[in-house]
């Protein structure tokens, strides 16, 4: 077995959910789009916040409230730090639908414009392609898809094509405009 699915089977007991038995089979679940299971130490640290710390952040100012914030920043802090960010930029979502209309909305209504385009793979979720239809409608830009290959995997050779084809002023995921 290669290293990486002895891992994934490793890790897999971390997830009390997966020692359900339906039918008699494991369980397996594919819905991690909508809700992802969760592994004992996210379900201690749920238990162990809403028994100890349960207080809405960033909107009181009485002891329990206080708790609750220096938590949260105190997480905010060290995800920033492992994903090599900085707290101000590192933002909390409830789930990855919720973090892409941010993006599209936020960030793609301040950089997309007419004439430009929006670049997603044919191989995105329901969620990932509205948003962008819903920006590119307003703004008067185009959605454009990156092509698959005959193996089903993202083509790197059309993703160099795409990106060499990008017409000046089109703006890139940092907002800044391709020279």
């Amino acid at each position: 077995m290669p290293p990486v699915a002895e891992s994934s089977l490793a890790v897999k007991s971390d997830f009390p959910i997966f020692t359900r038995r339906f039918g008699g089979h494991e369980l397996v679940y594919l819905d991690s789009a909508a809700t992802s299971q969760k592994p004992e130490a996210v379900i201690e640290a749920m238990a162990e916040h809403l028994r100890n710390h349960n207080a809405n952040i960033h909107r009181g100012v009485y002891p329990l409230a206080r708790e609750a914030d220096a938590a949260y920043d105190g997480a905010r802090q060290r995800v920033a730090e492992f994903v090599n960010a900085t707290p101000e930029t590192t933002i909390f979502t409830k789930n990855v639908t919720e973090a892409i209309n941010l993006v599209a909305y936020a960030w793609g209504r301040a950089n997309v414009g007419p004439g430009q385009a929006v670049l997603i793979t044919q191989m995105e979720h329901h969620a990932n392609i509205v948003p962008w239809q819903v920006l590119c409608r307003e703004r008067g830009a185009e959605l454009r898809y990156l092509q698959v290959d005959e193996r089903g995997e993202l083509s790197l050779e059309a993703l160099e094509q795409e990106l060499a084809s990008r017409s000046p002023g089109a703006a890139d995921a940092d907002g800044l405009e391709a020279s």
